[in-house]
């Protein structure tokens, strides 16, 4: 199988201590790959467990999302196992990311869902997040004083941290790109609101069939 060149290359470096977006440049990439791409806590969990119903064509599939549809991105993970993981599938893949657009390769024969999120919502989902981690990573972005950790959220830097800053450029990355028949882009509160819908625009754009869902 001949390899897929990607339409875009990175234009900017969102490297971080947890993540490596240059990682992608060892992925073997298939003709309709989906990508979920959201920053972190915006849903990325929720839309590919989605997509392993639609593709199994059963409700209760073994998801494993991390596992059979890993963030390409993050470091823990050998590279060479991931992509060993995923070249083994045999049926329609997905993984995810939480770098921004300008900072992943675009395939026109891949699939992109983004997901955005009030990024308050983000923030304060975050700190939970990274409260309730068995091992210490990130925890001087979220200090324990709330008002400590809005100004960091508001002012600094570190794309893993997933700042205001972060959020708002991979929004912008996924601006430029609307209107590609390739990217869906979603909102929190309106999959929240309608679920139903969401998963019809999921699996229309995904060129998947629709399960009713119990």
């Amino acid at each position: 199988m001949a390899k897929l060149t990607p339409f875009e290359t990175p234009s900017e470096d969102f490297s971080g201590s947890l993540s490596d977006p240059s990682r992608w440049d060892g992925l073997a990439v298939r003709e309709g790959d989906i990508v979920v791409n959201t920053p972190a806590k915006s849903g990325a969990t929720w839309v590919q467990s989605i997509l392993a119903m639609l593709i199994a064509q059963d409700t209760n599939v073994a998801a494993q999302i991390s596992l059979k549809s890993p963030w390409i991105d993050i470091k823990f993970r050998p590279l060479e196992d991931v992509a060993a993981r995923l070249e083994a599938q045999d049926h329609r893949r997905q993984f995810k990311s939480h770098t921004s657009y300008q900072g992943l390769p675009w395939w026109s024969e891949l699939r992109y869902i983004s997901v955005y999120r009030h990024p308050l919502d983000v923030h304060f989902s975050y700190r939970r997040h990274v409260a309730n981690m068995s091992f210490g990573i990130l925890g001087e972005f979220f200090p324990d004083d709330p008002r400590e950790s809005c100004t960091l959220f508001l002012e600094g830097d570190n794309p893993d941290a997933m700042p205001l800053k972060t959020i708002v450029a991979h929004h912008k990355g996924a601006l430029a790109r609307r209107g590609r028949e390739n990217l869906l882009m979603l909102r929190y509160n309106d999959m929240q609101r309608d679920f139903g819908k969401a998963v019809r625009q999921i699996a229309g754009m995904s060129a998947l069939s629709y399960l009713t869902l119990s």
